[in-house]
């Protein structure tokens, strides 16, 4: 099995470690600010932003990263860099 594998002692460590980086730097603050903005305008595109307080209070977040596949991998081809 790869050390960097899911699952491994490895790859828990670099997780844990790149958590951490994110946190530290308010990325994840960023990322809810960008999700309230965009909150925002739909909803006074839809006409009902009087309601964006109460839906904002109601929001919780869990942030988590979701897997991806390098750029190009699902064609069979090199990743596009």
């Amino acid at each position: 099995m790869d050390p960097a594998s899911k699952g491994t002692e490895s790859w828990k460590s670099v997780r844990a470690q790149v958590i951490q980086a994110m946190e530290s730097y308010g990325c994840f603050e960023k990322v809810m600010e960008l999700e309230g903005m965009a909150w925002r305008m739909l909803m006074e595109g839809l006409g009902v932003d009087k309601y964006y307080e109460d839906l904002t209070n109601s929001m919780w977040y869990l942030p988590r990263f979701a897997e991806y596949q390098a750029p190009g991998a699902f064609l069979g081809g090199a990743p596009a860099i």
